[in-house]
């Protein structure tokens, strides 16, 4: 038998040197992001998460968020998320905004056709949205050739006169055989010449895969035929591209094929930013001259349900946030009198609610390991947003439930539903250090408002059902009175706290996800466990670094103690008591008043 040496899985017999690398994984990952943040509500444009999914966007690229969508709540909640403070503590909002757009907006669309007249062309807007059907479209002979066209598209202030098309001349052909007629056709897939008195000369030839010179050679290459071409691009221009032909065509003279519709629709489809175009299959001609521009219609703003927004919330299941915020605070039957969603719209503002902490519970739990919480919200009286907090009870939820005065998609001032401050509270949440309390920040508002709510006398009431309240401050400006959650069955320092359950989440997430990337899949060897509690503690170093564990008396100034690490099998145990980051809620100072002395 052989000398052998196993080495990295190998069975080596010649001799020489090898090797094999391995990188230390520990200590290479960095802290996951926490400025991510999950909105779901409605939009005047863009396409239905329905068919768009679930869409991301940086808070560099605000501009491209609201050319997609225009206006409405998704729109004024993402200029909210990125500068949602006025407060040197908050330095930063969202970094990253995942949206979802519940209502089922549709696109405008228009008909162009030839001169029979049958539809050759549909023209269908870019954008979604009602306001589409403002698109209009006209069609005018060319300047270079009268059978060319150019196309104008409009859209308010917005106009764009597109290329006149080229009408090329792609190729001539003729047949010179003995047959007393040659019709020809030229569908998708084929040019068919039909002969009649020599039927042997008719000829079928496949248009797939082969260019306007291939065509013409095929053509040219049968003795009854002639063809050539001047095309310039003939050896590249795809055969595929001529112009369909219906209505036999006499080839006993010498006929010219175009490709005109392929040159059209090129030209719309490079060229408008407002429009896009497909043609109708197997429909010959042209688009015939516009006597006066046509508009667009069809565009529906669309509706929206509770089913709409419990789908939204499903897909966002499988997309990393740290934060969930509904765009609702009413019933849609409250919106649709002042046009804000469409008057077939169903949803439910409890409903709603009730969907997205559920969905928070969902992600954060052991299976789906994605913790996050929500900021909620509702438009009602204080009593019912009382009772509505309470119904919600849950340390994942937090409820808002007073109008702030923000600027909208236009840069005007204006009150938006409570909702807004959700999206304040959860662009500060985003925008701070793991661990940061929003208590006491100043916002990003000029103005607040509650149709009973009196925020001198009856804060105390608000914080002890579990709402989150704000508050205008004396010296100027308005804050967030406590950053509360809903949760109300007991005094939880972590769970009555966001900003506390956020580093535990933390915690949690990012341990998890240092130990996998590490250990699972690896041997336990000897030594395994020692190896794995001490990627624990140099983990937990990082988070004490970061603030986001706390030293105290109790665990040595580290912010972990009681670590054990156990292996049975394939299965590897971590236990560890940690310290979360709190917010300093009160400062209580006991003064005493000490009586004068004096002596000389």
């Amino acid at each position: 038998m052989a000398i052998n040496q196993t080495f990295a899985g190998a069975n080596l017999l010649k001799p020489g040197a090898y090797s094999q690398t391995k990188v230390n994984l520990s200590g290479g990952f960095p802290l996951a992001a926490t400025g991510i943040v999950a909105i779901i509500g409605e939009a005047l444009g863009g396409a239905p998460g329905s068919s768009d999914g679930v869409q991301t966007f940086t808070s560099e690229d605000i501009a491209s968020l609201i050319d997609k969508y225009k206006s409405g709540p998704i729109v004024d909640a993402a200029r909210i998320l990125v500068a949602p403070a006025r407060d040197a503590r908050v330095p930063n909002g969202a970094s990253l905004i995942r949206v979802y757009k519940t209502n089922a907006s549709t696109q405008a669309s228009l008909s162009l056709q030839n001169a029979a007249p049958v539809n050759l062309f549909t023209i269908t807007s870019a954008n979604y949205g009602d306001d589409e059907n403002l698109i209009s479209v006209d069609v005018d002979a060319g300047v270079v050739s009268a059978s060319a066209r150019i196309i104008t598209v409009q859209k308010g202030s917005v106009r764009e006169v597109l290329t006149e098309n080229e009408y090329a001349a792609l190729l001539s052909l003729q047949y010179t055989g003995s047959g007393t007629a040659a019709a020809l056709t030229v569908t998708a897939t084929a040019l068919v010449v039909t002969i009649t008195g020599t039927p042997a000369d008719s000829i079928n030839i496949v248009l797939a895969g082969k260019t306007i010179q291939q065509l013409v050679d095929l053509i040219e290459a049968h003795a009854a035929y002639t063809a050539s071409t001047t095309y310039k691009l003939a050896s590249s221009k795809s055969a595929a591209d001529l112009d369909p032909v219906s209505t036999p065509l006499d080839v006993l003279t010498s006929k010219t094929l175009r490709g005109q519709q392929k040159e059209l629709l090129d030209i719309i489809n490079s060229e408008s930013q407002l429009v896009s175009a497909t043609r109708v299959s197997g429909v010959e001609g042209t688009i015939a001259n516009l006597a006066a521009k046509q508009f667009l219609s069809s565009a529906a703003r669309g509706a929206s349900t509770n089913t709409l927004f419990q789908n939204g919330l499903d897909k966002l299941l499988a997309s990393r946030c740290n934060t969930v915020v509904p765009l609702i605070s009413q019933d849609a039957s409250a919106l649709i009198s002042s046009g804000d969603t469409d008057p077939a719209s169903t949803f439910t503002v409890d409903a709603v609610n009730l969907q997205v902490i559920t969905h928070c519970i969902l992600a954060s739990n052991t299976k789906n390991r994605s913790e996050r919480n929500c900021y909620v919200s509702k438009k009602t009286s204080f009593a019912n947003a009382q009772a509505a907090s309470l119904d919600l009870n849950h340390e994942r939820a937090s409820m808002l439930f007073q109008d702030v005065e923000v600027l909208d998609a236009s840069g005007d001032l204006v009150f938006r539903d409570p909702w807004a401050a959700s999206c304040i509270l959860a662009g500060i949440q985003s925008g701070t250090p793991v661990g940061t309390p929003a208590t006491f920040k100043l916002i990003n508002a000029n103005g607040i408002r509650h149709q009973d709510y009196n925020s001198k006398t009856q804060v105390d009431l608000a914080i002890a059902n579990g709402l989150l309240p704000l508050e205008e401050v004396d010296s100027g400006g308005i804050r967030v009175v406590v950053q509360n959650a809903t949760y109300s069955k007991d005094a939880n320092f972590v769970f009555n706290r966001p900003s506390v359950l956020a580093a535990a989440d933390n915690v949690a997430f990012n341990l998890r996800a240092n130990l996998e990337s590490i250990f699972v899949g690896e041997k336990a060897r000897t030594g395994s466990a020692e190896a794995i509690k001490n990627s624990v503690i140099a983990v937990m170093s990082t988070f004490l670094q970061n603030e986001i564990i706390v030293g105290d008396d109790t665990n040595n100034g580290l912010g972990w103690k009681d670590l054990l690490v156990t292996i049975t099998g394939n299965v590897a145990i971590v236990e560890i008591t940690i310290t979360p980051v709190q917010g300093i809620d009160f400062v209580l100072n006991k003064i005493t008043l000490d009586n004068i002395r004096q002596s000389a």
